[in-house]
């Protein structure tokens, strides 16, 4: 998600809450490590391997492709033909979607986006990528790389289902320049987004359980650790805005103008989250992670965006 306009009158004050985000995330890096070496800074907590296999993590893939294409059809019915069709502009990189719809909508409009942001895609796609996809690929590693000496030398560990799951979520989040769109069509394909990943994190965790035997605590959830997993995320968050911020900042500067620079920074929270998870097998302080970080660039990009032109 953009942070910023460069052009806006409050672009000075974004600057200054990221150069104080990195400042932040140093700091606790610095005292972290003073502390104690990065093998013991989120101790290897032990789990069972999830029970789900291959099969089950392509009937969730079907599922959302399902879901998304029956949104789709959705929208395109609900809306009047001339909403659809994209403004007669030249193609752009633009805000991300929700930005445009919270600047095109009013106060309803600005909390079904902080919905939509800061709780229902944190939760849906920690779950979906964490759990479902990164635990089924921790399996398979655990199953296959002990006859694998060359390659487990290379992928130590869980390496591999981070470095694999982090790529795919970046690459999910990869846009290029394309026709600007009606407002209207904006927020009901965010309406319609927001209710896929919700009914998609039903189905998966219904499936899971019902079809594999899964338990809580194969799905993330742990009773009684609640506090705690709330303390280790937003802790998490310190550490983990400044650098997402700063990659975020380059990622500007490298990439060529008609692609967004979303990925990079994505790619780099999501090798945290994966971190995270692969420590704790939990989910709630990766829920935690991301939520924070989605209300804190929601909230940014809002205040430095302009209106509607």
């Amino acid at each position: 998600m953009p942070i910023a306009q460069a052009d806006t009158p409050a672009a000075p004050l974004a600057v200054a809450l990221i150069v104080l985000a990195c400042c932040a995330s140093l700091l606790f890096w610095v005292a972290v490590l003073a502390r104690r070496p990065p093998g013991e800074i989120l101790p290897q907590e032990p789990r069972r391997r999830v029970p789900w296999k291959g099969s089950d993590v392509l009937v969730v893939l079907l599922a959302f492709i399902a879901l998304s294409l029956v949104a789709w059809e959705g929208v395109h019915r609900v809306l009047a033909p001339e909403l659809i069709e994209p403004l007669p502009a030249e193609d752009v990189v633009g805000p991300h979607p929700v930005l445009e719809a919270m600047m095109l909508g009013g106060a309803p409009v600005l909390v079904l986006c902080v919905i939509a942001v800061a709780v229902v895609a944190p939760m849906a796609e920690e779950f979906l990528f964490r759990v479902v996809l990164q635990g089924w690929l921790e399996s398979v590693a655990e199953r296959w790389l002990p006859f694998l000496p060359g390659l487990r030398r290379w992928l130590p560990g869980a390496s591999g289902p981070i470095f694999l799951t982090a790529l795919l979520f970046a690459a999910m989040h990869f846009r290029v320049a394309q026709p600007r769109r009606h407002g209207e069509f904006l927020v009901a394909l965010m309406l319609a987004n927001a209710a896929v990943f919700t009914l998609l994190t039903g189905f998966a965790a219904l499936w899971l359980r019902v079809r594999t035997g899964a338990t809580a605590a194969d799905l993330g959830l742990v009773r009684g650790k609640l506090a705690a997993d709330l303390r280790l995320g937003l802790w998490a968050v310190v550490g983990l805005l400044g650098p997402v911020y700063a990659l975020q900042i380059a990622a500007y500067l490298l990439v060529p103008q008609h692609v967004a620079p979303d990925p990079l920074p994505l790619f780099f929270l999501a090798l945290g989250l994966g971190v995270l998870y692969a420590r704790t097998h939990r989910l709630v302080p990766c829920v935690v992670v991301h939520a924070a970080l989605n209300a804190v660039s929601l909230a940014m990009a809002w205040a430095t965006l302009d209106g509607p032109s």
